[in-house]
């Protein structure tokens, strides 16, 4: 399981090794880069204010497996400085640097800041494609850059608006949050993605109808928002939800995880109840991780405006059951993995 944490002195060694391996791996082991920091040994002693704060996040053995900070860039009004993104080779490929880009900027927006910033460089692509996916728009170079030997620059608007995506068989304007399921995963509300491509990709078909994924502008100002990351109460919350318990959560909206079970047909052996808690926690940490967005109440709906409707192609939808085979099978292969080991 994922724990997210500040850094401390203790992590100071791990997180500087991280950083080093990461940058030697694409030839970044140069002067100009984090590799020669003067700080990096001792990144504790410099992070921990509100303009500032560094990440670690550990695994079940209590391990630090990645990171990500930020700062204050000065050159730029209101902007902070995404920093020192790094996962260990293990903890790649999972989706984690996507979460924790999310994690650092709402710590961002907590902070004050309406911008982030970031320098890479074009060695590190598969960095730059996180980013891009991200939101980011790649910038001319700054007249001021913390490390001169970064060719790549990106910034993103922190805004209280999102653009957001469902997808179903009818053209919706105006959600009705009553309408859904008590016993969905987020209970019941009106469930959105702000991922475009995962909108169209797990559309399914019915006979006689459109598929149509409607889009959307979302303003968030003034709501209460709950955020989940996969860990043991984003585990509860959903065990709770599909058993029937009363949904507790007063706030507007909740964004998090979906069960990889509501995606790939598992026949719902993980919340079945053959599992203790502690083991069905270990199998929804498993494949990847796209995430969801889900308006609670009245007021949510209220603040998000329909912009425009398109319908999938029947081919579209072809194709898409392609990856979703392809990624289903990868899925089921780390499940009966997992399963072994219980």
């Amino acid at each position: 399981m994922i724990k997210y944490r500040e850094i401390t002195e203790s992590d100071n060694a791990a997180v500087a090794a991280l950083v080093r391996d990461n940058l030697k791996q694409f030839n970044l082991d140069i002067p100009g880069t984090a590799y020669f920091d003067e700080g990096l040994d001792h990144l504790s002693d410099y992070y921990g204010n509100g303009e500032r704060r560094y990440f670690v996040i550990e695994n079940d053995n209590g391990e630090v497996i990645g990171g990500i900070g930020y700062d204050r860039f000065e050159p730029m009004k209101d902007t902070a400085e995404l920093q020192k993104l790094y996962l260990a080779d293990a903890a790649k490929g999972s989706g984690l640097g996507y979460e924790l880009i999310d994690f650092i900027e709402d710590r961002m927006r907590e902070a004050g800041y309406k911008a982030s910033y970031l320098e890479t460089h074009e060695n590190l692509q598969a960095a730059i494609h996180i980013y891009e996916k991200k939101g980011y728009k790649e910038i001319e170079r700054p007249k001021e850059v913390g490390h001169s030997t970064m060719n790549r620059f990106f910034r993103k608007e922190l805004s209280k608006t999102m653009l957001l995506y469902h997808t179903g068989f009818i053209v919706i304007k105006e959600p009705d949050v009553h309408h859904g399921r008590r016993n969905a995963d987020f209970g019941q509300g009106f469930y959105l993605t702000a991922d475009e491509e995962f909108a169209s990709h797990w559309a399914v078909e019915r006979k006689g109808e459109d598929v149509i994924v409607n889009t959307y502008e979302f303003d968030t100002k003034g709501l209460e928002i709950k955020t989940f990351d996969r860990d043991e109460e984003w585990f509860g919350y959903i065990y709770g939800n599909r058993h029937g318990k009363a949904d507790e959560l007063t706030a507007d909206v909740i964004i998090g995880p979906i069960a990889n079970d509501t995606i790939y047909d598992t026949n719902g052996i993980v919340t079945s109840g053959f599992f203790k808690p502690e083991e069905a926690v270990r199998l929804f940490l498993i494949g990847p991780e796209y995430r969801q967005i889900t308006l609670k109440t009245k007021k949510a709906a209220a603040q998000l405006k329909w912009l425009s409707s398109r319908i999938i192609t029947h081919e579209e939808i072809a194709r898409n059951k392609e990856i979703l085979a392809t990624e289903e099978t990868e899925y089921m292969k780390l499940l009966a993995k997992e399963i072994e080991k219980l």
